[in-house]
């Protein structure tokens, strides 16, 4: 059977709008790969997408079942049409945001020190309530849409039923999925860099224990300027000239002293160790 008029138009728009949600989906990447300087890092934002489709299509399929059971009365169009599929395209763009949220704050703990697990603990501490407040005040703007008030609401329903499943099903998802996929992610794309040892230092080392011989690069890789601006700082309250032999030996006990607690550091702290 061959469709003209409306039906043809509505048919070739529908296996249209799916390019124009696959464009918009690689436009926010580009985007977001932009922000955040990383190709890993959007492709955690963007997992809400798939998120949003399951509540989206999720609350199409209960509030039809509902109105064809009579728990609801008959409610026409809750299926995959054009006005749905709009909706599905507003979600790209709104259910990402929960996931910046976390994956912004994440960053900047990440960058600041914190290992991936601690920083997206925080983040979802952090930012909590700005996720719910966004989330909610945005479901109760499309709630008049999806209730259908005013001429024309049969056509537009569907939309605000599924940007408010959508919106409903990624927020409360994420909080839980995002975080696990950016501390995954973190593990597989910060592993430690093994770098290349001087033959020397690496003879000098052999009979070491591990923490030893990695206390001992680091020991070593003290530049002298370092510890003569130490000794000069803790002598210049006191008015202390020190001559050359004096300072010296003040600079043998600064690195001594800066070896031992670097090695106490490392045999007790495991984190930083693997660092």
């Amino acid at each position: 059977m061959t469709s003209i008029g409306d039906a043809k138009s509505l048919r070739e728009t529908s296996s249209e709008i799916w390019w124009v949600m696959i464009l918009a989906m690689l436009i926010i990447y580009m985007t977001l790969a932009a922000q955040f300087e990383s190709l890993v890092h959007p492709f955690t934002v963007m997992l809400a997408v798939p998120l949003a489709g399951i509540g989206a299509f999720g609350l199409l399929y209960l509030v039809n079942l509902a109105g064809k059971t009579g728990v609801l009365p008959p409610v026409p169009a809750m299926n995959i049409n054009l006005f749905s599929l709009i909706g599905l395209i507003l979600l790209v763009g709104l259910v990402t945001k929960n996931s910046i949220l976390l994956v912004e704050f994440a960053n900047q703990r990440v960058a600041a020190g914190a290992l991936p697990d601690v920083a997206m603990l925080e983040a979802g501490h952090a930012r909590l309530r700005p996720i719910l407040m966004t989330a909610f005040a945005t479901i109760a703007g499309i709630l008049p849409i999806a209730i259908g008030f005013g001429a024309g609401a049969e056509s537009r329903r569907p939309l605000g039923v599924a940007v408010v499943g959508g919106m409903l099903s990624s927020t409360f998802l994420t909080l839980y999925v995002i975080p696990v996929i950016y501390t995954r992610l973190s593990a597989l794309t910060s592993r430690p860099r093994i770098e290349e040892v001087p033959v020397a230092a690496a003879t000098a080392t052999t009979s070491a224990t591990p923490a030893e011989a990695k206390v001992g690069l680091m020991g070593r890789a003290w530049k002298s300027e370092v510890v003569a601006g130490m000794i000069a700082r803790i002598a210049l309250p006191f008015e202390i000239d020190l001559n050359e032999t004096d300072r010296a030996k003040a600079e043998a006990q600064v690195k001594a002293m800066c070896e031992k607690l670097i090695a106490n550091t490392v045999i007790e702290n495991y984190d930083i160790e693997l660092a």
